[in-house]
């Protein structure tokens, strides 16, 4: 409940209202996970279903992001992951620098062993409620491509650690983004970068990557029964057919 009134109060901060005329797409593809599955013959690569939902307009960011997939190194048990974000920037604050709200939810399922070397499944799990100060910083050109940086930081209240943020756009096709919650040693930190191409009418092709770091800095999701998850990070790149709505 403590973390539903965070999301309330930020949502009531800034009352939404998307632009008809932004870019929303729906993607569903598959990824292909670092980790892979420990086989008798090998290891083989982890494949999995990824659904995606993107809406961006001048104020507003939504993204919904949902991954079905082996987890364990045995593969013995399927996991989920989602990430959900609802980001409203550019709120006029002072001289260039502006306020961003951004309100999410992460969820990766993860494995451990007890102390008897039994494998124990659960899911770490983070809640964003944050007010950052940002600003765009000068962007430049390289080989007539224009970049255009753009840096956040405050106080991320659904998990009551500081939160920053980095996201690059480089022209109208490749997009580089980073946030990191908690201090240095302890931070839970995810980064993407996705590149766009389009096909015929209003499909397209999207290619990128994800990672996720330090999984272990989450509440303990075995209740005691272990110490920290197997893999404390989670690595994918994924491709999915595109269509704008």
């Amino acid at each position: 409940m403590r973390h539903l009134r965070h999301l309330s109060i930020l949502l009531a901060l800034s009352p939404w209202s998307p632009s008809a005329a932004g870019d929303t797409l729906v993607a569903l593809g598959g990824s292909f996970a670092a980790q892979g599955c420990a086989l008798a013959d090998g290891v083989d690569a982890t494949h999995t279903l990824r659904i995606a939902l993107e809406h961006e307009d001048e104020d507003w960011l939504v993204r919904g992001v949902v991954v079905d997939a082996p987890r364990a190194a045995d593969c013995t048990e399927q996991g989920r992951s989602v990430g959900v974000l609802v980001s409203r920037h550019g709120l006029d604050f002072v001289g260039a620098w502006e306020i961003d709200l951004d309100v999410g939810y992460d969820e990766h399922g993860v494995s451990a062993f007890d102390a008897r070397d039994r494998r124990v499944f659960g899911s770490v799990r983070q809640t964003t409620a944050a007010a950052m100060l940002a600003r765009d910083l000068p962007s430049w050109e390289v080989l007539g491509v224009r970049v255009r940086p753009r840096v956040a930081a405050g106080w991320n209240f659904g998990a009551a650690e500081p939160r920053a943020a980095l996201a690059v756009r480089v022209g109208e096709r490749l997009d580089l983004e980073g946030d990191c919650d908690g201090a240095a040693g302890g931070a839970y930190c995810a980064l993407r970068a996705a590149l766009r191409f389009d096909l015929e009418g209003d499909w397209g092709l999207e290619v990128g990557a994800e990672h996720v770091n330090g999984l272990q800095h989450l509440d303990d999701p075995f209740g005691g029964r272990a110490d920290a998850p197997a893999a404390v990070e989670d690595n994918r790149v994924f491709l999915s057919l595109t269509r704008r709505l």
